[in-house]
């Protein structure tokens, strides 16, 4: 099936609003899941529907704001969210740490007692559209061992570094910190394939290339070892330690629906224009851009791209041509639905249809 950006957020709109979210408010996470679907990012988008609506329906995360600056000063802050929905005091917290970069040259923001943000990177290119430098962090329940380990003790601690990338747009770095997307392996295992040597170990911390041993009692793997294992717990540090927050086993999993998630956030903005000239920045960063852009192309690759490129550029397919939802899917949304009692998704579909003069 096949749905347009308007069509998806309007259906999440309506099945947040059922779950005593405002209109706005349920407006602002739909937009920010289907961004994640657009971007490609598949994992952070509508997929994430039903976990929500899940937790919001039996109070595990709260329908209505009560987001508080706990401590603040002119380049910092540090805010409770309330356990509210994280896209959009998300969004609160970036817009503060904006408006400080703005007025003192750096501008930083914590929040605890939060939630799933989703894909670190929109927060980020807030910044970046600002003409400012934008980093978001989060940490997340414990899915990676350290190295040696054969325990979950520290999340795949996602990472979104965002830069204004001059007549090229915006540069945008978004990764966790494990080697592979959990999403990967499985789709492995259901194809009944192998999985390389480095994505995950099993139960008794051995190496396998089973898919299984890996989602039955094993680990994800931190991308490049020990660094990706560093960077983890260095995330872990700035947006949970700092903010006096739950750390590693503290924090709990989005899919056990019995407690609060306990999740930190870390939003910090560079004002470049405070230390560089403007054009002389753009000018340095667009060098840098031509020289990878022109980097000859290894047998078989025909374009080299920069961090975030392929994101821009399946977006702008996915705007014009729309977006898939698999038929997996439309039907754990229409389950959804039918308990809310809010239109299946496919009448969004038809509404249009009609619009046009398919049907």
């Amino acid at each position: 099936m096949i749905i347009m950006k308007e069509e998806q957020e309007q259906f999440m709109q309506e099945m947040f609003m059922k779950v005593g979210v405002s209109s706005e408010d349920a407006r602002i996470t739909a937009q920010s899941l289907t961004l994640a679907d657009l971007r490609g990012v598949n994992s952070h988008g509508i997929l994430r529907l039903p976990i929500y609506v899940q937790r919001l329906k039996r109070g595990l995360m709260a329908n209505k704001p009560d987001i508080r600056i706990e401590k603040e000063d002119m380049t910092t802050a540090v805010m409770d969210g309330g356990n509210y929905i994280a896209q959009v005091t998300g969004r609160i917290a970036m817009r503060k740490a904006i408006e400080k970069a703005s007025e003192n040259t750096l501008g930083m923001v914590l929040v605890k007692n939060s939630n799933h943000f989703g894909a670190a990177a929109e927060y980020s290119i807030m910044a970046a559209k600002e003409g400012m430098i934008g980093i978001a962090a989060s940490n997340t329940v414990p899915l990676m061992p350290p190295p040696g380990g054969k325990d979950k003790v520290v999340g795949n601690n996602p990472l979104a570094v965002s830069f204004p990338g001059g007549r090229y747009g915006i540069v945008s770095v978004d990764m966790a910190m494990s080697s592979v997307a959990q999403g990967k392996i499985r789709n492995a295992e259901l194809n009944n394939r192998e999985v390389p040597l480095g994505w995950g170990i099993d139960k008794e911390g051995k190496d396998t290339t089973n898919p299984r041993d890996i989602l039955d009692g094993g680990f994800l793997l931190p991308t490049g070892g020990p660094k990706g294992y560093g960077l983890a717990i260095a995330i872990e540090i700035l947006a949970a330690a700092l903010s006096n927050s739950p750390v590693s086993k503290e924090v709990k999993s989005i899919y056990q629906l019995e407690e609060k998630l306990g999740i930190s956030h870390m939003f910090l903005v560079i004002n470049a224009k405070a230390l560089i000239d403007q054009q002389d920045y753009n000018n340095r960063v667009e060098t840098l851009l031509d020289i990878i852009k022109n980097c000859p192309a290894a047998y078989g690759i025909e374009e080299i791209y920069f961090p975030g490129e392929i994101e821009d550029n399946i977006m702008k397919d996915r705007l014009a041509n729309g977006m898939v939802i698999t038929r997996e899917m439309e039907l754990e949304l229409d389950k959804l639905a039918d308990e809310l009692n809010v239109k299946r998704i496919k009448s969004f579909l038809k509404n249009r249809q009609l619009r046009e003069g398919l049907v």
